[in-house]
């Protein structure tokens, strides 16, 4: 009689959950060592389309994405050759009478949740309310698309552009905001302890927009002074702090080029190094950044054209579209 030999127990091997933080980090740090920053790559085109600029906006709200969320849209839009910024949930183009294109993949934007739990450990527990609970924070995601993988719907694409209240001349914003600029040298910089900006002469760059860009990295890092956001600006070239402002300052200038047509560029290959190292040690370093550089922007917009930010706009809205 032949021998029969029982089929091994099948194994399930459980899923490893979803990890917004790595995803959007490995994705960052893809470009980066390519020698490319995501941020600068959507003002940029591939021959092939026009990459859109401006900010990216809800095509069902019309208001304007914000944070990490302006890098993850900006990106598709490179990567896809969209050349309209407008997106919105499944929900809400079946709710315009638009279809989304067979075959279109959703890209995914995120903001921040709370919900309580269960406090456990014993430092846990010292900052619990009256119920035992603390309150934890999670990113949540949900599934946009872009104009270009829908039909149907009736849009006028000239009116997807976010109207920036800031004004397009340069002396303008630096004055309103009182920021000390000396113009001299050679060297584009922010000095902490005497606070000032130092800027070259338009004439010594390229071309006027590489100066627009280069004083609002300036300027974005002038916002962080301890009399203004205080944040910390400490270290040297090559430390982890250095390179985590320098992307602060990265980050808050791309989004106000977006916001101002201006068209975005890598304005410090040289901290590529450094951005690497910094994502690579801590997958929330650039989503802390992104969050840094948007209250830059929202401060200086609201010194310069006094409006007023509401945080919960983008998160409300979403809720509705889930």
């Amino acid at each position: 009689m032949a021998k029969t030999s029982k089929k091994p127990a099948k194994t399930t091997e459980a899923k490893k959950p979803f990890d917004v933080y790595q995803n959007v980090t490995d994705s960052i740090l893809a470009d980066l060592e390519s020698g490319v920053a995501t941020w600068a790559k959507p003002w940029k085109s591939d021959g092939k389309a026009c990459i859109a600029s401006g900010l990216p906006l809800s095509l069902y709200s019309r208001k304007a994405y914000r944070g990490i969320n302006i890098m993850i849209l900006l990106g598709a839009c490179a990567a896809n050759g969209w050349s309209v910024p407008a997106f919105a949930t499944f929900k809400q183009i079946s709710e315009m009478g638009g279809k989304v294109l067979p075959g279109s993949k959703a890209t995914y934007v995120y903001y921040m949740q709370t919900k309580l739990v269960d406090a456990k450990t014993d430092e846990e527990k010292a900052r619990a309310d009256e119920n035992g609970q603390i309150k934890i924070f999670f990113q949540k995601g949900f599934a946009v698309l872009n104009i270009a993988q829908t039909e149907g719907l009736d849009v006028n694409v000239e009116d997807l552009k976010v109207v920036s209240n800031l004004p397009e001349d340069m002396g303008e914003i630096v004055d309103a905001l009182s920021v000390d600029l000396r113009t001299g040298g050679d060297k584009a910089f922010y000095s902490p302890a005497l606070d000032f900006v130092g800027m070259p002469k338009v004439e010594a760059f390229e071309i006027v927009e590489a100066y627009k860009a280069t004083l609002l990295h300036e300027v974005t890092h002038w916002t962080g002074h301890g009399t203004r956001m205080n944040r910390k600006m400490e270290g040297g070239f090559g430390s982890q702090s250095y390179a985590y402002e320098e992307l602060v300052a990265e980050l808050g200038a791309a989004f106000l080029c977006a916001e101002l047509g201006i068209a975005g560029r890598l304005q410090h290959a040289e901290y590529i190094g450094s951005w690497i190292s910094l994502l690579k040690g801590d997958k929330r370093a650039f989503f802390r950044a992104a969050s840094e550089a948007q209250k830059a922007v929202d401060w200086i917009r609201e010194k310069v054209a006094a409006i007023p930010v509401n945080d919960n706009d983008e998160i409300e809205e979403m809720r509705e579209a889930a």
